[in-house]
């Protein structure tokens, strides 16, 4: 390939000129320039040390907090510098978009231009198409000369670098580039040959001669925001230089702000002014300890400039200074908005800023297109230009549009926020004054059905008096009797009909009150009929009156539902056992079956009542015209066990559940309850695809079921069961995200599960599940937190959910809901040394133990509660170092678990008590190795690796589980001498690890279970030299992941822990 001739400017390219003089000295929120550099003050000793920064070694690294002037540093400051002493700079920002050139290509074609105008290469037509950075600056003898022949040195400048991290992660595209970005980068800082030419060296000698490979004439400057830079932590492996030549930017002082007001302000400002200015953005520190943003700084003196001119003003005065410092920046943002369509904030906020909040940079025709279909006039871009919100560059010959700078972004999106706040609670507000209409319209419904009722209750009246006429009057009027009778019945019946259809109505939205009063009054109508005129259909009418009495009671939280439920089980129990097996009764009995048991069969308690509902109802469903409300109920039936049952299994029940409900209407909406239902029923299936490993499927089916409910709350917004599958889909998206590693994308639905489970709420505020559910996401927020390597973030969002419970408006018993949330809490704060640990756990404890207070004494999960304290504390003291009484805790609690019986049937009651007993192997296992007794470690651990399939949630895999226990009884066996059974034991989890990581895994707990897994394989390899090798390398690989973690995870206990045995074993000799 030619070397290219191209003419460009040596800064990027702008859309405006920026016209610095006398009376507009001060440039804002833009960057100084080569051009502007006469304005440009207080920065002298930094432009000084960069310089030295630069020349000393290839790499060298600018960091610093944003708004402080780093651009403005590079362009007018160092720039200008370097250019006198030989050096040709080269502006380079990487397009990460699909379809943009390779990154080397965009970087050569930035070297094309730039070295146009300073000089020329000696051996042009050198460089090859598709060549690396290294080779292309590697060319023997192909020097790059100015006009006089002095040799130049090409200066690589790659502004706000962060870019890499931000928006070239944001998709598959943006990956590759910057994968290949980095490899290339990091050939050319190490001068170290590219794989690929050392591949080709190897077959053709001759090609050597083509490259010079002692050259280094060249130099890469990095700049980027100080909050990227523990980032770079994860490349220094390929690109050790990266953490070797570094210099940050700090605030500018009292004397260098002075400075960038007074000497470029000249006339237009006193010095008392000046240092009036200075305090003010600094918040009203003096000058000697004032820290300023130079950004900030700019700007409060352009507007006051401004100000200054409109009032046709001589100089600035101190009298212009008016409001805080914290608002310049948005009134600077308002006021620019101020006479544009809202629809240009729209564009601005939601196509120049990323979902986190950072700067996005659009092609210009895009944002052209953009603004345009916004209503704005065909001028806004130049008038936002030239207002300096926006800037316009040319990327590789493209012209881009973004924020003008970094500063602006936190003002954005606040701004951005708070209108979709409003937004949002604009659409709540139509929707709920849609729901009230709703509701009016089936109150109006309600009182002319009351009107119906009256009448059949008056039907009813007149019945019972022609019955007992008739009944007193037999030998008179049998004819009466049986016309009273008759009237009579089809009475019950309209009622009974009502009541279902009122159910139907009311309870997708919650309001079960008047369905729960009506009911109340048949079920007393019924009592009061004297025992001869109790038909078998009148005790049918009656049991199914009190299910739904009960279900409406259950759904206000009132303690006589389960009275209710257990009355109507026994009537439809009774007619079922008399041979009574028509519909009525099999619906009714598998009706209260379903409403009775559903809280402890979904919560992971025992489904033996759904097993049997579902068998009930299984041959009505199977006969050749089953009714819907029965198929409805089997449907949402073999949901429940389907969420009980082992993954492969509980497939095909979701299956036949989706099928019924497909031919319910569910998928073109045509029955909304059954659309519902299938949205639930399809989360169960996600679930279950997830725990078998088939993550894309379950992905692909989850974004269904997310669009169902969307679909769904279009029709009926209040539609609550909507709301819930909403929370769950999101919830779900989040943990296939995190299982993927896309740590981006789990904390995007993270933050939507949060707004999920907030809709939910406001929709029933006085719902537990919703409250529940809303601590349940932030506690998953944590989560994510904790897995990034933010620790006290994940602490403090930990404890805003457990306030929730502290909140007056929150429901009784949300605190024992949300016990697990302070039991990982413990744990956290036990890693991290705190010593409020011990008493989170045990509060945790009780709360459980309330949970279970309605449970018998004897029950499994009374007396599994009572065993979660000494296991809590054990892992406390074995976070603490406390190995004894952590051995003795776990050994304690192990006694107390293994006699609790439990049913077969209750497999939520199994399953906990599995994880009680894999806790303590756990902890056991863990506490015994680290005090050398091996043996007892060995069978503690071969315990743990066999109860860890059993001891996982149906819906979640115990890979990571059985891994964990693997490398621990890998370890005990190494200790004791049986190196290869060590390394056959561990093998498995190795491979998982290997695996986890070739997918992207990187998070706190993968971090640490791998290097442990590492170190464990240095302890079994051969003794001697033999082994010396692999040695090694374990060792090596478990500090590249324990460096690789944040700082804040580095200092939790088991990472303290396993970096001391890593020392340690680097210590000693080979065998």
């Amino acid at each position: 390939m030619q070397r290219e001739k191209r003419m460009n400017d040596h800064a990027p390219a702008s859309d405006h000129v920026v016209t610095l003089d006398p009376e507009n000295p001060w440039l804002g929120l833009d960057s100084y320039t080569e051009a502007t550099r006469a304005y440009f003050h207080g920065r002298d000793e930094e432009t000084a040390e960069l310089a030295r920064h630069v020349q000393r070694k290839t790499l060298a690294v600018l960091f610093g907090q944003s708004g402080l002037g780093k651009t403005s540093l590079l362009r007018a400051g160092l720039v200008p510098r370097l250019r006198k002493e030989g050096y040709c700079p080269v502006y380079v920002r990487i397009d990460y978009a699909a379809g943009s050139p390779a990154p080397s290509e965009q970087i050569k074609q930035a070297i094309f231009r730039a070295t146009e105008a300073a000089g020329h290469w000696t051996r042009p037509g050198t460089a090859i198409e598709g060549e690396s950075l290294w080779e292309f600056l590697h060319h023997r003898g192909d020097l790059l000369r100015d006009a006089d022949g002095h040799a130049l040195i090409p200066l690589l400048i790659f502004d706000q670098f962060e870019e890499i991290f931000t928006l070239g992660q944001a998709d598959d595209a943006g990956k590759l580039h910057a994968k290949h970005f980095l490899d290339d980068l990091s050939d050319l800082i190490e001068n170290r040959a590219p794989a690929a030419l050392e591949a080709r060296l190897e077959h053709d000698d001759s090609a050597i001669e083509d490259f010079d490979f002692a050259r280094a004439d060249y130099r890469v400057l990095i700049a980027l925001r100080e909050d990227y830079l523990a980032h770079l932590e994860g490349i220094k492996d390929t690109m050790p230089s990266i953490t070797q030549n570094r210099m940050r930017l700090a605030r500018m002082d009292g004397t260098q702000a002075l400075s960038a007001v007074l000497k470029p302000g000249g006339k237009l400002v006193t010095r008392e002014v000046a240092e009036a200015i200075v305090r003010f953005v600094a918040g009203g520190s003096e000058l000697a300890n004032a820290e300023i943003e130079p950004s900030l700084l700019s700007l409060v003196c352009r507007e006051l400039n401004t100000i200054r001119q409109n009032q046709h003003r001589k100089e600035i005065s101190t009298d212009l200074l008016a409001g805080s410092r914290d608002t310049i920046l948005s009134e600077f943002y308002e006021r620019t908005l101020a006479d544009q369509p809202a629809g240009v904030r729209r564009v601005i906020e939601d196509d120049l800023l990323t979902e986190s909040g950072y700067r996005e940079s659009l092609a210009e025709e895009r944002v052209r297109k953009a603004l345009d279909a916004a209503g704005a006039a065909p001028d806004t871009l130049a008038t936002l230009v030239n207002r300096r919100l926006l800037r316009i560059e040319e990327r590789l010959d493209m012209r881009r549009v973004e924020l003008t700078h970094d500063v602006l972004c936190k003002v954005v999106l606040a701004s951005r926020n708070l209108r979709r706040e409003r937004e949002a609670r604009e659409v709540a507000e139509r929707q709920l004054a849609e729901q009230r209409e709703r509701e009016a319209a089936i109150h109006r419904t309600l009182r002319r059905t009351r009107m119906v009722a009256g009448v059949c209750i008056v039907l009813l009246l007149v019945a019972i008096a022609g019955a007992l006429f008739g009944w007193y009057s037999m030998h008179r009027a049998r004819a009466a009797e049986a016309q009273a009778q008759a009237s009579r019945a089809n009475a019950e019946k309209l009622v009974s009909f009502l009541i279902e259809d009122f159910y139907n109505e009311l309870a997708p939205t919650g309001r079960l009150e008047t369905l729960g009063t009506l009911a109340q009054k048949t079920v007393s109508y019924y009592d009061s009929l004297p025992p001869e005129l109790v038909t078998r259909q009148t005790q049918i009418n009656r049991a199914m009156a009190l299910v739904r009495l009960g279900s409406a009671q259950d759904a206000s939280g009132s303690p006589t539902a389960a009275r209710n439920f257990g009355e109507a089980e026994a009537i439809f129990k009774k007619l079922h056992a008399a041979g009574d097996h028509s519909e009525p009764v099999i619906y009714g009995l598998a009706s209260i079956l379903y409403s009775a048991n559903y809280g402890p069969a979904v919560g992971g308690g025992s489904s033996a009542a759904m097993d049997q509902a579902a068998s009930l109802l299984r041959p009505l469903v199977d006969s050749p015209n089953p009714s819907r409300r029965v198929r409805q109920l089997y449907a949402d039936t073999l949901n429940i066990v389907c969420l009980n049952q082992r993954p492969q299994q509980g497939l095909a029940t979701c299956d036949e559940a989706l099928k019924t409900l497909a031919g319910l209407g569910a998928l073109n909406l045509s029955d909304l309850n059954a659309a519902a239902s299938w949205a639930d029923t399809a989360d169960t299936k996600s679930g279950e695809l997830q725990a078998l490993g088939r993550v894309e499927e379950a992905q692909a089916l989850e974004q269904q079921v997310f669009a169902m409910t969307e679909k769904v709350l279009a029709h009926r917004p209040g539609d609550l069961h909507s709301l819930e599958d909403r929370f769950f889909a999101v919830k779900r998206l989040g943990d296939l995200a995190a299982s993927r590693h896309d740590s981006a994308a789990a904390a995007k639905y993270a933050d939507e599960t949060v707004q999920a489970a907030e809709d939910w709420m406001r929709f029933n505020p006085s719902s537990l599940d919703a409250w529940t559910r809303r601590a349940q996401a932030l506690a998953q927020v944590a989560g994510f937190q904790y897995e990034r390597g933010q620790v006290s973030d994940a602490i403090a969002t930990a404890r805003k959910a457990l306030a929730l419970a502290q909140d007056p408006r929150s429901p009784k018993g949300l605190a024992a809901t949300t016990w697990y949330i302070r039991f990982n809490l413990a744990g956290a704060l036990a890693m991290s040394g705190e010593a409020a640990a011990e008493q989170s756990a045990q509060t945790a404890v009780r709360d459980l133990q309330a949970l279970v207070a309605d449970r018998p004494p004897d029950s499994p999960q009374r007396r599994l509660a009572a065993t979660n304290l000494p296991l809590a504390v054990a892992d406390i003291k074995l976070a603490e170092g406390a190995l004894q009484p952590a051995l003795v805790e776990a050994t304690a609690a192990r006694a107390r678990i293994e006699p609790i019986e439990v049913p077969a049937t209750d497999a939520g009651a199994t399953r906990w008590k599995n994880q009680n007993l894999a806790d303590s192997f756990s902890i056991g296992a863990q506490a015994a190795v680290q005090l050398g007794h091996y043996a007892q470690a060995e069978t503690l651990a071969r315990q743990w690796l066999a109860l860890a399939p059993d001891s996982v949630g149906t819906q979640a895999s115990p890979k990571p589980l059985e891994s964990r226990a693997r490398f621990v009884l890998a370890q005990a066996i190494a200790m004791q001498g049986r190196r290869d059974e060590a390394i056959k034991t561990l093998q498995p989890a190795l491979a998982y690890y290997a695996g986890e990581q070739k997918a992207g895994a990187q998070g706190t707990t993968f971090r640490h279970d791998y290097a442990y897994a590492l170190y464990v394989d240095s302890l079994a390899v051969p003794a001697g030299t033999a082994g010396a090798k692999q040695r090694k390398d374990d060792l090596d690989a478990a500090t590249k992941l324990i460096a690789g973690a944040s700082v804040e995870t580095q200092r939790l206990s088991p990472f303290r822990y396993l970096s001391g045995l890593i020392a340690t074993a680097r210590a000693k000799p080979n065998g």
